[in-house]
């Protein structure tokens, strides 16, 4: 018999977290996936975000003391640049099939 269970974690960090906290509660041969909580672009947006900085954020937070709000903004700004480029290449590639 197989058996479909949807629920969303609010408690977690990360979707590695998420999986991980779920087959603590379902046992390990159950197969879990994560996904953005609908599938509004926003929420995909957000979903990425989150897992791309959330453990790194962590990290700095813990480890980074007194130095925390400098290397937050260092990482802010290397995201920023990231989105733009991937912003930027949207663009272009919308120009190129319009033309």
């Amino acid at each position: 018999m197989k058996l479909i269970a949807k629920f969303h974690d609010v408690d977690s960090f990360t979707a590695t977290e998420a999986v991980r906290r779920a087959k603590d509660l379902l046992g390990d041969y159950t197969n879990i996936k994560a996904y953005p909580s609908t599938n509004d672009p926003w929420d995909i947006v957000y979903f990425a975000l989150q897992q791309i900085v959330t453990g790194k954020q962590l990290n700095m937070l813990f480890d980074e003391g007194a130095l925390y709000p400098k290397k937050l903004k260092e990482f802010r700004s290397e995201i920023l640049g990231r989105l733009t480029a991937e912003l930027d290449e949207v663009i272009q590639d919308n120009e190129h099939k319009a033309n």
